[in-house]
């Protein structure tokens, strides 16, 4: 299955971009960010939610260092990155 079939877009919320990875299988994240935020001038802000998931919160941790993205993780919440 591919992120095309699952017609998977970022959801905006209160003014927020918003990408929610819960539900997303490991192996179609990096295509589910490269659909998200590549091509985008600004992302300052966005946040990415990846659950719990050690290896989850690895390969979007990797997917964005590899593609230049500065982000944090906050202390708040484990599974929540805010691009900056």
């Amino acid at each position: 299955m591919s992120v095309n079939e699952w017609a998977w877009m970022p959801t905006w919320h209160h003014n927020k971009n918003i990408i929610d990875l819960h539900g997303v299988r490991h192996q179609l994240v990096e295509e589910v960010l490269e659909n998200s935020l590549l091509g985008y001038h600004d992302t300052n802000g966005w946040e990415i939610i990846t659950g719990n998931s050690p290896y989850m919160i690895q390969i979007v941790e990797e997917f964005l260092r590899t593609n230049g993205f500065h982000f944090y993780r906050t202390e708040d919440n484990y599974g929540r990155i805010i691009l900056h």
